[in-house]
């Protein structure tokens, strides 16, 4: 089989990925991404997971950038078996400065190596995040044509992801890429995993 790149992150027997965000670049993200270890909000629920999280400090206060190359992050993330994948995050929206619902709630990611449709090719926000809280976060908006989960087809071996900065305080803790059954439609009109914060990196 061809040799795994080092770095890559590896797909567990029940066809998981799952890996904290600052295991991209440890505590040095691309600017406009900072690491942090404390906050984002107090309460039950606020804990972020692992030693920290990333939140972009890029675009201006409460609004957004239609940039795709801000803050870029490569991940090479391994598919042992071809077939349909979910992608989700664990993220918080920042509301303390009075934005509105759809602000400061997404990032950009693109997996150029799906065999799924172009669209999926180049960068296309993920939206969401709790106000209060953390929470995970699967579903997509490509010019406005669609809110569904972001549900992709891979064949077997070493894929891409890449994730950069959209909206000013997005925060971004852990990343899950898991295996579905069933076909594309009920994939993407499924409910939001659940578990995920106790399954293992």
């Amino acid at each position: 089989s061809p040799e795994i790149p080092s770095g890559t992150f590896l797909m567990d027997d029940d066809g998981w990925v799952v890996f904290d965000i600052e295991e991209i670049a440890g505590t040095t993200p691309p600017d406009p991404w900072i690491f942090r270890n404390e906050g984002p909000c107090d309460g039950e629920g606020c804990d972020f997971l692992g030693t920290g999280y990333y939140q972009f400090l890029g675009a201006s206060e409460c609004s957004q950038t239609h940039d795709t190359d801000v803050g870029v992050m490569e991940v090479l993330f391994q598919v042992r078996e071809a077939g349909l994948y979910r992608f989700a995050w664990r993220n918080h929206r920042d509301h303390s400065g009075g934005c509105g619902d759809d602000r400061n709630n997404d990032s950009f990611v693109a997996f150029p190596t799906t065999i799924s449709k172009e669209h999926f090719h180049d960068p296309f926000k993920v939206f969401g995040g709790g106000h209060d809280d953390f929470d995970w976060t699967c579903s997509y908006d490509i010019h406005d044509l669609s809110k569904e989960r972001v549900c992709l087809e891979f064949n077997s071996g070493v894929h891409r992801l890449v994730i950069s900065g959209r909206s000013n305080q997005h925060v971004i803790d852990r990343i899950a890429i898991g295996r579905v059954d069933g076909d594309l439609e009920s994939c993407r009109a499924g409910s939001v995993i659940r578990g995920l914060d106790d399954r293992p990196l």
